[in-house]
C-alpha cells in the first residue's frame, strides 16, 4: 500500500488532500453467484426467489483519492465540503469489482453560537450529498445496473450543555429532507426496493467527565 497526504491550515481555512493505492492479495470478494453459462443463480425457498451470493479470494486493486475543506466565512459560521473517489480492479481479469461505492460529494454549512442562557453551545447545520451513477462496474458479474446518482438534503440543530459531571448533547436530526427517491449501489437492497424516505430523529448523549 502506499498513500500520499497534504494538509493546510490557517486561520480561516483548513484543508486536506489525499491519494492512495493498495493491493490486496486474497481480498474476500462478495458479488452474485453467476454459473457457467454467465446466468445468475437463484435459491429458491420458503419466504420466495433470491439471488445467491458467494464470496471468494481475489488479488484486488483499490485505490482513490479523498479530500475535504472548511472555511471560516464568519464568526461561528464554517462552510465545508468533502469529495470521495474510490476504483477497484480484481487483477486476474483487469474487471472492475462490484459494489464499490460511485464518487460522492458532500457540502455543508455549520452555525455555531457559545454561551447562550439555555446552554453552552448552540448548533445548526444544513448538508447535501451528492452521489454519482457508478459507471465502472462489470455488467456480466451484476444482477443489474448500478442506480442512478442522487441528492440527499439533511439538515440538524442541537445544544450542549454540561449538567454536573456531564456533559449532555440534544439534537434533532432530519434525514433526506426531499424524500428523494433512490437506491444506493453498495446496498444489496437495491436490486429490492428504494431506501428511505424522509428520516426525523432525536438525539441524546450523556458523557461523563472526570477529574483526578
Amino acid at each position: 500500500s502506499a498513500s500520499v497526504t497534504s494538509n493546510y491550515a490557517s486561520e480561516r481555512v483548513a484543508a486536506e488532500a489525499s491519494v492512495y493505492a493498495n493491493h490486496i492479495a486474497d481480498y474476500i470478494y462478495l458479488a452474485p453467484a453467476i454459473d457457467d453459462a454467465g446466468e445468475p443463480v437463484f435459491d429458491v425457498l420458503v419466504r420466495g426467489t433470491f439471488p445467491r451470493f458467494v464470496t471468494r479470494p481475489v488479488d484486488a486493486l483499490f485505490y482513490g483519492a479523498d479530500a475535504g475543506a472548511t472555511v471560516r466565512v464568519a464568526a461561528g459560521f464554517d462552510i465545508g465540503s468533502q469529495l470521495s473517489m474510490v476504483r477497484a480492479r480484481n487483477q486476474t481479469d483487469s474487471s472492475f469489482l462490484v459494489l464499490i461505492p460511485a464518487d460522492r460529494l458532500r457540502a455543508d454549512a455549520t452555525y455555531t453560537h457559545e454561551s447562550t442562557p439555555l446552554a453552552d453551545r448552540l448548533i445548526a447545520s444544513v448538508s447535501a450529498t451528492f452521489v454519482a451513477k457508478q459507471h465502472r462496474f462489470d455488467p456480466a458479474a451484476d444482477l443489474a445496473e448500478p442506480p442512478d446518482g442522487y441528492m440527499l438534503l439533511d439538515a440538524e440543530v442541537g445544544m450542549e450543555t454540561q449538567v454536573g459531571t456531564q456533559d449532555v448533547k440534544l439534537s434533532f436530526h432530519g434525514a433526506n429532507l426531499l424524500n428523494a427517491k433512490y437506491r444506493d449501489y453498495t446496498s444489496l437492497l437495491r436490486y429490492f426496493a428504494d431506501q428511505t424516505g424522509t428520516q426525523f430523529m432525536v438525539r441524546l448523549r450523556f458523557s461523563s467527565t472526570t477529574s483526578n
